[in-house]
């Protein structure tokens, strides 16, 4: 019936799609009971299996049989992480880093950011709205404390520190 409905010739191969994140635990042996997996990248996907149905403030979903059957599948997370130290390599970084980075501008802003004295800049990383623990995707980010000291790395780590807490 669907190969007709859809104009396909019979035994058409047809695949599902499937949410990246929701497809990474069971490749990942991630599959019982109170496991969980955090996954990083653009954003950031906090995913954890249960059998129990319970009610969770700060998750921005839970969906039965969304991952593996027989398991609620609750999900936190951010809906911009790599995106936001890509933006901030990209708009807010001066070439001359770039040019002392030997190629590596993530590590190099890194090794500045672990020895920088702390200058008091933190950071709300809402670049992309809140997923957890406020389901808003108009929210924005913010940085505080900003000085005419303030260095990459003292914004850098801020970012770092700001996706560490929302985690």
């Amino acid at each position: 019936w669907g190969a007709e409905f859809l104009g396909l010739e019979p035994h058409t191969a047809v695949a599902a799609a499937v949410i990246d994140a929701h497809a990474a635990l069971p490749a990942a042996g991630v599959c019982g009971e109170g496991d969980m997996m955090l996954i990083l990248g653009t954003s950031g996907c906090d995913l954890l299996l249960s059998k129990q149905d319970a009610p969770v403030s700060g998750i921005y979903g839970k969906i039965m049989d969304g991952i593996l059957p027989g398991y609620y599948v609750y999900e936190g997370g951010t809906p911009c992480l790599g995106d936001m130290f890509g933006w901030f390599v990209d708009n807010c970084v001066p070439h001359s880093y770039y040019e002392r980075s030997g190629g590596n501008v993530f590590a190099y802003l890194e090794q500045l950011a672990a020895g920088a004295e702390d200058d008091a800049v933190w950071a709300i990383d809402w670049w992309n709205g809140s997923r957890s623990p406020y389901l808003d995707p108009e929210l924005t980010g913010c940085l505080f404390g900003l000085t005419l000291r303030t260095r990459p790395e003292h914004i850098y780590r801020a970012l770092l520190e700001a996706a560490v807490f929302n985690t």
